[in-house]
């Protein structure tokens, strides 16, 4: 038993010199990580619809539609926002820039205005997709004395951030 204990003591002693030979030459290094998140902001829709329904001219209420369109941006991207341009229609008075803005449906050469509107977006990360609500909506005094036919625009969106 007394062997096996100087045995074990022995096999002590040579591991701690062996420990501290190796220990006694040691240099160390800074090593900086760095990585960069990008402020960015997607729409998780390809394209969207938004289709009245029949509008009877006699209404005397404003009408609308809406679409809902998916969106992300990085958490905390400064206030995106979202603006539209002048659409297809090429009718005199349609104009780019924030929602709200005036646009117009068209029917040949008849014209009849609209708008759109959205709440603000929010910044909240990539999890998951936030809906956004866009509605459109179209004045009484847009549509009270249109010729009857199908009126037709495309618009592009974009989120800026």
């Amino acid at each position: 038993m007394k062997r096996v204990l100087l045995m074990a003591a022995v096999a002590v002693m040579v591991i701690a010199m062996g420990t501290t030979a190796f220990a006694v030459n040691s240099q160390t290094n800074d090593v900086t990580v760095s990585a960069k998140v990008l402020g960015v902001c997607y729409f998780n829709t390809a394209s969207a619809s938004i289709a009245f329904a029949d509008i009877d001219p006699s209404t005397i209420s404003p009408v609308t539609a809406t679409t809902t369109l998916q969106y992300a941006c990085t958490t905390h991207t400064v206030a995106p926002t979202i603006t539209q341009d002048a659409g297809i229609s090429a009718c005199a008075g349609a104009t780019a820039g924030g929602l709200g803005s005036d646009l117009y449906l068209k029917n040949g050469s008849d014209c009849m205005k609209y708008t759109l509107s959205a709440p603000a977006l929010t910044a909240t990360g990539f999890a998951s997709f936030s809906n956004e609500l866009v509605t459109a909506t179209i004045g009484v005094s847009a549509f009270q004395s249109q010729p009857a036919g199908v009126y037709s625009d495309t618009v592009v969106l974009t989120v800026n951030y």
